[in-house]
Order: structure tokens, then C-alpha cells, then sequence
């Protein structure tokens, strides 16, 4: 993802979204994380890195994944 877009992205979330449990003071000030792929009960964020979706349960994914 072109950095260019990575901060439209970003502005855009911060101008018209809310955040559960977020410090949004540490958010704006650092950027929100932008999800680009899944591979199973894993994300991959724009800056390539590899993160466990360790919420999902909560609010979405009541029957696994796949």
C-alpha cells in the first residue's frame, strides 16, 4: 500500500470513527492500525506486520474461523 494512501486512510478513520477501547489520545498521535489481509485468526496490518485477532469472540466471530 502507497504510504500516500496509508494517510488518507488513516485521516479519514480518525475524522469519522470510533474506537472502543482506545486511548485516542495515543491513537491520533500515532496513527490507527489499517488491516490489509487475513490468514486465518490472524490480521496483517499495512506495515506488514502480523497480529493475533485475539478479540474477535467478543463482537463477531461466535463459530471459528474458515
Amino acid at each position: 500500500m502507497a504510504t500516500t494512501d496509508l494517510s488518507a486512510i488513516r485521516a479519514l478513520d480518525q475524522a469519522h470513527h470510533l474506537h472502543p477501547f482506545t486511548d485516542h489520545s495515543q491513537m491520533h498521535s500515532t496513527g490507527s492500525h489499517v488491516l490489509v489481509e487475513g490468514d486465518g485468526s490472524h490480521l496483517i496490518d499495512a506495515n506488514g506486520e502480523r497480529l493475533l485477532d485475539g478479540l474477535a469472540g467478543l463482537w463477531c466471530v461466535n463459530v471459528g474461523y474458515n
